[in-house]
Formats: structure tokens, sequence, C-alpha cells
């Protein structure tokens, strides 16, 4: 059984290549002072490609590390400064952060080093969609 809280901390602190729950904590600290939008975005993010990772099977192993949660991070934190509604910044957050992490698994399933190729590719689509919709 994976521990929730450790893996959701370092998915935070993962976002600077670290397996650090302290940092984890800091860096959501960060986010609260300056976005708690940001900060809500991103543990919607971190959490979405958490289940998403435990669906597509990943090892107990790398769940720990967090590793397949920063891209999550990211996204949320992303999106919190481009979508001003709520509800669609949570929409968007949720399907970007679990085809971000189902990219990330196929990658690192394959030993392709993914790092935030992942994050890359749902912020262009990201601002792609938002330009369309203007």
């Amino acid at each position: 059984m994976v521990n929730f809280i450790p893996t959701i901390l370092k998915g935070f602190s993962q976002v600077f290549l670290q397996e650090n729950i302290p940092l984890g904590i800091l860096i959501i600290i960060g986010l609260a002072i300056s976005s708690p939008v940001a900060l809500i975005l991103a543990f919607i993010g971190n959490i979405t490609a958490f289940i998403t990772s435990t669906v597509l099977g990943a090892e107990k192993t790398i769940l720990d590390t967090g590793l397949l949660g920063f891209n999550g991070v990211l996204i949320g934190t992303m999106i919190s400064f481009y979508v001003k509604q709520m509800p669609m910044a949570i929409f968007l957050t949720i399907l970007m952060s679990t085809v971000a992490t189902i990219i990330f698994f196929l990658f690192f399933k394959n030993n392709i080093p993914p790092f935030a190729l992942p994050f890359t590719l749902m912020g262009w689509a990201i601002l792609i969609l938002l330009k369309l919709a203007k």
C-alpha cells in the first residue's frame, strides 16, 4: 500500500527533481502564500496523477517517489494563471493531468525518460485550446 500523503508531498518536491517531503511542504506553503487557487489546482493535478498512475498499475516503488505527480502539479499551477473560471480550471486540470500521467507512464514503462515532456505537451494543448476558444 502506498502512503498517500508522503507521495503527494513528494509529488510537489519532484517539481525541483527532489524526493523530499520537507521541500514539498515548503512548495505548498509558497503556493498558499502566492496563489491559493494555484495551490488548489496543483493539489487536484497531483491527486489526479496519483489516481491515474494507480489505475494504470504503476509500481509501488515508483509511486512512492512522487515522480508521477509533478506534471499534475505543474499543470494545475499553469491552468490557475490562464483559466479564471474555477469549474473549467478544475475540469482542464483533471483532464490534462490524466493525459500527462498516461504519457509519462508509457514513456517510463518503455525506459524512455519523459522528464517534463507531458507537462510541456499539455501546456501547449491548453494554450492552443484557449486561443481557439476566443
